[in-house]
């Protein structure tokens, strides 16, 4: 879309004359038209040459500066009138303008998306190959470690009920990496673009700040070679902070890996959707058109307020021309009550 560009002016900034700046232009010739006048025997006669005379000079001096505003005012309509049709334009397109494509139908450039089989892996471009082959076994590293971490906990608790039956530990632990899978099951139950990008954020910052508590807490508790041996610490009690300490690091252990699961989880399922037969991806004639819309918007608002400082100039100047002649006329009248006698 072609950028308005702002006609060249003589007008001084937004604010173009001010007040003062007119009473300095118009003191230059204001003593001669009233001297002028005045030599004017008849009051009435003098009176229209004065508002005449003002006015003309007035212009004189101020002509060029509203003849530049008002060409500016007259191309700023033209423009708008171009910007707000180009704006209701697009507006209809980005509404006509379906958010989600077919996969399948962007690959091949028919966006029918009908009759499309679901491609093979060894048919994926060597990115996704690679991604695929590098995510899925982390994704079982993920929720094996899920499913021990979580196995191990419930076992070390001692309780009977996991002494007495071996496979309740292994069944209870497995709800870890099944959690996992939730959170990628979760996100393809959401309909709209926008809750799915919440949820993604959410889900990235939640995964970005458990990784930080478990290293943070892991640097605490296994201190390696960092540590001062002390023999005398040996048979102490465990303090309050220790134990908090033990009890963070293994909550941020189980919690990390259900969330990187979760998070490598989504990533596999957004490749194979790509390549699925009823995959979508985002339409990006979608984005194009919502950001060239977001343009001509702000467009609009600066030529309209740029129109308003146009109009609001030439109004001045037309409200400072009667105000001026306004001026001139009690002036005139009380000097010439003081001097009854004409010259002429």
């Amino acid at each position: 879309m072609k950028r308005h560009k702002k006609n060249k002016s003589k007008l001084k900034g937004p604010g173009f004359l001010r007040r003062k700046e007119i009473d300095e232009a118009i003191k230059t010739w204001r003593p001669e038209i009233m001297n002028a006048v005045l030599r004017i025997a008849d009051a009435k006669e003098a009176a229209k040459r004065l508002e005449a005379l003002t006015t003309s000079a007035y212009w004189a001096v101020l002509g060029a500066d509203k003849a530049a505003a008002q060409v500016e005012r007259d191309g700023l309509k033209v423009e708008i009138e171009r910007v707000t049709a180009a704006k209701d334009q697009t507006w209809a397109q980005l509404l006509a303008c379906p958010e989600v494509l077919p996969a399948a139908a962007v690959r091949q450039g028919d966006e029918s998306g009908e009759g499309y089989n679901e491609t093979p892996f060894w048919s994926y471009q060597l990115r996704h190959k690679l991604g695929v082959l590098i995510l899925a076994p982390l994704l079982g590293v993920a929720l094996s470690a899920s499913w021990l971490s979580a196995h191990a906990n419930l076992v070390g608790s001692q309780l009977e009920v996991f002494i007495e039956n071996k496979a309740l530990p292994w069944t209870m632990a497995a709800i870890a990496p099944m959690a996992s899978v939730a959170l990628k099951t979760m996100y393809a139950h959401l309909s709209s673009d926008r809750a799915r990008k919440l949820y993604k954020t959410l889900l990235l910052v939640c995964t970005s700040v458990s990784i930080l508590t478990w290293a943070v807490l892991f640097a605490l508790v296994y201190k390696g070679l960092g540590t001062d041996f002390d023999i005398s610490t040996l048979f102490a009690e465990p303090t309050l902070w220790g134990s908090l300490q033990q009890t963070g690091f293994v909550v941020a252990t189980l919690t990390t890996e259900i969330l990187v699961g979760g998070v490598i989880a989504l990533r596999l399922g957004q490749i194979a959707d790509l390549y699925a037969a009823n995959g979508e991806v985002p339409n990006s004639e979608r984005r194009y058109l919502k950001r060239q819309w977001d343009d001509l918007k702000a467009e609009l608002a600066g030529l309209e307020k740029r129109l308003g400082e146009v109009e609001g100039f030439l109004a001045t100047l037309n409200h400072a021309l009667e105000a001026e002649i306004a001026l001139a006329r009690i002036s005139h009248d009380a000097r010439r009550a003081q001097n009854d006698t004409p010259i002429i």
